[in-house]
């Protein structure tokens, strides 16, 4: 389509009409309506100051007044600000105005306006000051009563509009109310107390009249700056207000919020929730004007829970707080109605009590040091209260705290309850308290709490104060499961118990008391396993007065002692008198320098004279000193200073009985004792003993029933005591003083003892000592002195057995094994009947015997063996062990004078002995007596330590044949010996100690004079060999002889070289061993033969006879194999022709030897023949008389 430019130009024309138009449209209605928002700015509204003060007052009943200017505008938004505005208060209130404002400033939104809606931008209020206040009758001046009859009757008669009307009332929201720097007072006439927040800024917004609303502010109260944002809901029912809000405390360190609802506004009832939370309460508390002590940490806080409050009571619901550490839950509610009530139920879960007395301390030192002096002085005869302002003085009579009256116009009730309380690194459990105050009386339900060590303790009862006197009736139970722990818990001193001690203890009883006397009934005491049921009394006057009727089932005193369990054990084992180790000694002596000294012994009893008392104690089972007492029962009355024992008597004490009853009087001078008589049966003395602090180092168990039966009278300082005691089979008697109090001997005065038979006398004192053979009866008389670890005997005459002994002992069990000192006479004294009995060495008999040759078998010259020798291994000493310690058991010096010492066949004559034992060592310092009528002096030593012997004896004119006759039962031979030999070894059996065996030995005998074969004797090979020498030279066995050598001893082998045996038949010598530990022997040696009759006769035959002849001797020390070796003197094949000849030539006397000889090889032959292996079958008989061999016949001289 196209145009022309006419139709163009007409267009254009027609189009600036129109712009033309719509610009004069626009410019007026720009005119109006900045008219209309202009308008206002030159309108005076102060004119309408009256009218709205008059609708003010009209509908809240106070005045308003504004005194500054009033401004509106319209540009941007509608606005309204009033100057200088006052609110007059209630008449009854305390200030003038209850609200005083600088400026309130109104803004609303304009467009809303057009559709019906008011919103509400900004409503300010600008440095107000309020002033609100409660009044004594329970009135507020925020309270407008017109409001309030306007509001009900609007409530009540004014039905809700409908949503099908067609005019509705205009929607209300507000954007924001501020306020700027504000002052908001609050009194409460009722309790006297003013608030004041300062620098009150806050901001709130609203949707609408009816909510909901949020506000944020912050505000100084009691210098505590505080900053919140809250939101409030909308109004539900003209009744119920939504409420949440944040609060920032301090310097943001403590945080809070609170939700919840206020309901009926009318009468405002809030019901929510309040939560806090924060670091440190420090900044809090420093900035308030609430005085604290000084706090050294921080101090966190945590809260939560459920609050309602009206103005008739609060109520605080499902609480938790947790501050410093300390956690509590709990309700409280309190009604302000007359008369007040109060109710509170509060749960902690746990706190620490240390920290918190660490966390708050003094900042006052004033307090501190009247906290230091306050303590409590006892009022006694002796000793005044300090006169010290900040000490108080206790008397007897009424105090403040005895003349009370509770009061009855005030009631309520309280449970508490705390799960864990750290306290001194302990925990107080289940701490839980149930009181009710009602009409001036105090109930308390229960007081109960579990302490560490698993303890709980409760009380229950009633406080009362008729006559202004407090009177207290109720009951009280105690579960303590570690009452050390307890005591160490609480820093208190014990003294000085075995730590498993005091640890269980329960105890109930029915109490009343006042402040005169306390009574308990119905007492049940436990405590670890013992139990006292009964009931006490203790009176307050000039002389207190207790009364006691009680019983205990069972006590162990010795698991209360300070003595360690290894001491016991020790003095239990060994049976020794312990004394205390030096450091128990020296904290006794500290102990003892801190009590008051006192050289009275009997201050214990003098006690007894500031107190009446009647008792009746029974106690079922008792144990002291490892001692069980049963039925232990004490009645009797004290008085005055003296006390009748009308009982006292023990059931059993370790099965032993006692009746005791008698008087002690004059108790606070001179003790005595008034016939008293007793009746004691012992079963075990040690566990008596203990109950002294003694003890016997025996096992007296063995000892049997003691029964020990007396009187004692006179002063109880050294009263006379006349006894009779049995024990062991034996009885003593006594007639003497007790003086218990003496340094030097507890007991003194004569006593005498018999007994039937020592050996079991001994055995059942549990000595580690046995003699071997029956002793039998004993009968001794002695003066008689013991003191408490010494026991002295003296003037002592008597038998042992057949033994007269005479002298004096004295034991000493002080040192830490006993010390006997003896010097001892007696007659006849069989040693073999005192040994110690123990087991024999295993040698049937020590003598060895030397058996003669038979020479059964053909043997050569050199090489021959026997293989019965070989290897011998003979077990001829014991090696079962060895005991010395009987000699570790005692210390002992003995001087022994005996006119004879008998030993099986051995008799000592005139012996006198002296011996030490002193730690384990028998030092036998000297040994004299005659023996095989020769004199004998020796020492020896013995240690227990290495096992180790050590002897020395010169033995001179020993007769040999009383030596013979006492060890082979025959005197084969005479002659005088002389011995000397000094030996050690060490081992811990008969064995070892052989095989251990060194040193030197010799011996000489002269005179020897052989009659027959000593056989079973050491000797015998050498005496047969003599006996032998004299066969073969013809010659009288009276002839003497000498044998003599010397022997080193090492390893248990005695080696000599210098052997020599010296007769008229001719001489030998030989060198070899004697293996002691084997018990075998070898010797080398020959024989040169003397020229006699016999070998004179020889040598007419035989050439070659005066060579020395080599013989040995080897073998068993008991059965020696004796070898000569003629093969050296003849040769194999010579013999001696016409034996009968020279048989017929001969001597008489050598006559008859040779015809014995000549003899002995037929009867040899017919016993031979028997054998095959000895006797070959081609042998002719009438050989045995033709010829004989000289080997053959030397054989047979020297065969024995």
């Amino acid at each position: 389509m196209s145009f022309s430019a006419r139709e163009v130009l007409s267009i254009s024309d027609q189009g600036s009409t129109v712009r033309k138009f719509v610009w004069f449209i626009a410019i007026l209605f720009t005119l109006f309506v900045g008219g209309i928002f202009a308008a206002p700015s030159v309108i005076d509204w102060s004119q309408y100051k009256g009218q709205l003060t008059s609708k003010f007052v009209e509908f809240t009943g106070r005045d308003l007044s504004i005194d500054g200017p009033l401004d509106v505008t319209l540009w941007p938004s509608p606005t309204l600000v009033a100057n200088k505005i006052t609110l007059a208060n209630s008449p009854s209130g305390h200030a003038p105005k209850i609200a005083v404002l600088k400026a309130v400033e109104l803004r609303v939104a304009l467009l809303p306006l057009f559709l019906g809606r008011v919103h509400v931008k900004t409503v300010k209020l600008i440095e107000p000051i309020i002033e609100l206040e409660k009044f004594v009758d329970g009135q507020t001046n925020w309270t407008f009563a017109k409001i309030q009859r306007k509001a009900e009757k609007k409530h009540t008669f004014v039905p809700t509009p409908d949503k099908n009307q067609g005019i509705n009332a205009p929607e209300i929201a507000f954007d924001n109310f501020v306020i700027e720097n504000g002052i908001i007072t609050y009194r409460d006439m009722v309790d006297r107390r003013i608030e004041r927040a300062e620098q009150v800024n806050a901001t709130i917004t609203a949707t609408s009249i009816k909510g909901p609303a949020e506000t944020s502010g912050s505000l100084i109260l009691r210098g505590i700056p505080i900053e919140y944002t809250a939101s409030i809901g909308q109004l539900i029912q003209n009744r119920t207000v939504p409420i949440n809000a944040d609060i920032k405390l301090g310097s943001g360190s403590i945080f809070a919020e609170l939700s919840g609802t206020l309901v009926n506004l009318n009468t405002p009832l809030f019901k929510g929730k309040i939560g806090v939370e924060g670091r440190d309460l420090r900044d809090i508390l420093k900035q308030s004007s609430i005085r604290v002590p000084h706090l050294s940490r921080e101090l966190p806080i945590k809260l939560s829970g459920s609050v309602s409050a009206s103005t008739e009571a609060v109520s605080l619901n499902e609480i938790r707080v947790d501050v410093a550490g300390i956690r509590a839950t709990g309700d409280v509610e309190v009604d302000l109605t007359s008369p007040t009530r109060f109710g509170a139920i509060v749960a902690i879960k746990q706190f620490d009590l240390n920290e918190l007395l660490t966390t708050f301390k003094s900042t006052n030192p004033q307090a501190d040091n009247q906290k230091k002096q306050y303590t409590f002085t006892q009022t006694t005869k002796s000793s005044k209260p300090a006169k010290n302002k900040n000490t108080p003085i206790v008397s007897t009579k009424r105090t403040a705290a005895q003349v009370f009256a509770m009061p009855k116009n005030f009631e309520g009730s309280i449970i508490l309850t705390t799960d864990a309380i750290g306290y001194r690194n302990g925990v107080i459990r289940d701490l839980a308290i149930n009181a009710e105050l009602t009409k001036g009386e105090l109930s308390i339900g229960q007081i109960s709490a579990q302490l560490p060590g698993g303890s709980d303790a409760i009380l229950s009862g009633r406080l009362s104060t008729d006559d202004k006197l407090p009177k207290f009736t109720g009951n009280v139970e105690a579960t303590i499961n570690d009452f050390r722990a307890i005591a160490a818990w609480l820093g208190v001193s014990l003294p000085p118990l075995p730590t498993d001690r005091l640890r269980k203890i329960i105890f109930n009883a029915n109490l009343v008391a006042t402040p005169e006397q306390v009574q308990a009934t119905g007492v049940n005491f436990r405590f670890d396993s013992s139990t006292i049921q009964g009931s006490l009394t203790l009176a307050r006057r000039k002389r207190i007065g207790l009364g006691v009727a009680v019983v205990l089932d069972r006590l162990n005193i010795d698991a209360y002692l300070a003595q360690t369990t290894s001491t016991r054990k020790t003095l239990r084992t060994k049976g020794l008198v312990q004394k205390n180790s030096a450091s128990n000694e020296q904290k006794h002596n500290a102990t003892r320098s801190k009590a008051p000294t006192s050289n009275d012994p009997f201050a214990v009893l003098n006690a007894l004279s500031s107190f009446d008392a009647n008792f009746n104690v029974h106690v079922k089972s008792l144990i002291y000193g490892g001692v069980p007492v049963k039925d232990l029962v004490t009645e009797g009355t004290l008085n005055n200073g003296n006390l009748d024992l009308r009982r006292f008597s023990i059931g059993s004490l370790a099965e032993a009985t006692a009746n005791i009853s008698g008087r002690l009087s004059e108790l606070t001078s001179f003790p005595s004792v008034e016939n008293l008589s007793f009746g004691i049966s012992i079963p075990n003395v040690n566990s008596v003993l203990t109950l002294a602090g003694e003890r016997l180092p025996i096992n007296t168990k063995k000892l049997g029933t003691i029964v020990l039966k007396g009187q004692m009278y006179g002063n109880l300082i050294s009263p006379s005591l006349n006894a009779a005691i049995s024990m062991a089979g034996a009885k003593i008697k006594f007639d003497g003083r007790l003086s218990p109090l003496s340094s030097t001997g507890v007991l003194s005065g004569k006593t005498s003892f018999t007994h039937r038979n020592l050996r079991s006398f001994l055995r059942r004192l549990d000595f580690n000592y046995r003699p071997s053979r029956k002793i039998g009866r004993v009968e001794l008389k002695t003066k008689f002195k013991a003191g408490k670890n010494i026991f002295h005997f003296s003037e002592l005459s008597g038998f042992i057995g057949q033994t007269k002994v005479s002298g004096e002992i004295t034991a000493n069990f002080l040192p830490a094994k006993p010390h006997i000192t003896a010097t001892l006479k007696t007659g006849v004294l069989n040693i073999e009947k005192f040994l110690p009995a123990q087991k024999n060495a295993g040698i049937p008999n020590f003598s060895p015997q030397l058996i003669p040759a038979a020479w059964l078998f053909p043997m050569g010259n050199d090489d021959y063996s026997l293989p019965h020798l070989r290897n011998v291994k003979l077990s001829h000493w014991s090696t079962s062990p060895l005991s010395l310690s009987a000699l570790n058991e005692f210390d002992a010096l003995i001087n022994l004078e005996s006119d004879k010492l008998v030993y099986r066949q051995l008799i000592a004559r005139n012996s006198n002995i002296n011996a030490e034992i002193s730690g384990g060592i028998l030092n036998l310092s000297r040994f004299q007596a005659r023996l095989f009528g020769g004199t004998v002096l020796s020492t020896a030593n013995i240690n227990v330590g290495n096992n180790s012997i050590r002897a020395q004896a010169n033995m001179r004119g020993l007769s040999v044949g009383s030596l013979l006759q006492t060890t082979t039962g025959k005197q084969s031979a005479k002659g005088k010996m002389d011995a000397d030999f000094n030996i050690n070894t060490s081992g811990t059996s008969i064995s070892a100690l052989v095989e251990k065996l060194g040193g030197k030995a010799r011996f000489n005998i002269s005179a020897i004079d052989v009659n027959n074969a000593a056989e079973g004797s050491v000797l015998a090979s050498i005496f047969d060999l003599l006996q032998a020498l004299n066969r073969l030279a013809g010659i009288s066995t009276d002839k003497k002889a000498h044998i003599g050598a010397s022997f080193n001893v090492m390893s248990g082998i005695a080696t000599t070289r210098d052997l020599r045996l010296a007769s008229l038949a001719g001489d030998g010598s030989a060198g070899g061993e004697i293996d002691l530990s084997n018990w075998t022997i070898n010797l080398k040696g020959e024989i040169t033969v003397a020229e006699t009759l016999l070998t004179s006769l020889l040598k007419e035959r035989v050439r070659g006879l005066g060579r020395a002849i080599p013989f040995t001797i080897m073998g068993s020390l008991e059965e020696p194999n004796v070898r000569i070796n003629t093969g050296t003197v003849f040769n194999s094949g010579a013999s001696i022709p016409n034996a009968d000849t020279l048989l017929n030539k001969a001597p008489k006397s050598v006559r008859r030897i040779l015809r014995g000889i000549l003899q002995g090889p037929q009867q040899q032959n017919q016993r031979s023949s028997n054998n095959p292996q000895l006797s070959p079958s081609k042998r002719s008989k009438d050989e045995k008389s033709q010829q004989i061999s000289p080997e053959r016949l030397l054989k047979q001289l020297f065969k024995l």
